[in-house]
């Protein structure tokens, strides 16, 4: 029945569309296949993930001082007077958070809500950032270090999809000649 359809109703996407590519860049090719008791557990645990990366950066391990003198500042963390096991926290720390709410937004987007889950992850994240470069010291975090742990979940499924794009695209192109 679907051929006698009229072909600006046709859902599928026609070659030299332009659909196409979209059909490779969806983020939620690789997981059609699991199923919806896996999906929900994945989110459990994400959720679990972003929640104690999430009270730790906002807490850091140590605490924070309580007052100004001898050298440090009150409100900055306690943590950061030991600069390299600092930075190691807050890249880690990062990495985790970020992570988790990548994988978190992957499960959900074709959910009903996902533009409010979206401008809530957001919201969340921007809190997360000012929490942590609040109780910085000043001129002390290396800021391109936890930038590039937070983009490095996104680049990393940016870089595999369009690998798998392009490979299914040279891979039906063999399939074609």
């Amino acid at each position: 029945m679907m051929g006698s359809r009229p072909a600006a109703l046709d859902p599928r996407p026609r070659a030299g569309s332009g659909y196409v590519a979209y059909k490779y860049f969806s983020p939620m090719e690789f997981l059609k296949d699991l199923k919806d008791e896996l999906k929900s557990n994945i989110l459990v645990a994400a959720t679990l993930i972003v929640t104690v990366t999430f009270q730790i950066g906002i807490s850091p391990p140590g605490g924070k001082w309580q007052d100004t003198k001898d050298g440090h500042e009150a409100g900055k963390a306690i943590m950061a007077s030991v600069k390299i096991p600092y930075h190691m926290f807050l890249i880690l720390n990062t990495l985790a958070f970020s992570t988790s709410t990548q994988l978190i937004l992957i499960l959900i987007y074709h959910e009903k809500f996902y533009f409010e889950i979206l401008v809530a992850t957001v919201s969340m994240v921007a809190t997360y950032g000012t929490a942590f470069w609040s109780l910085s010291p000043d001129k002390d975090v290396k800021l391109r270090y936890v930038c590039m742990a937070a983009l490095f979940p996104y680049l990393w499924r940016l870089s595999y999809q369009t690998f798998n794009s392009f490979r299914s695209f040279k891979r039906q192109e063999v399939d074609r000649s």
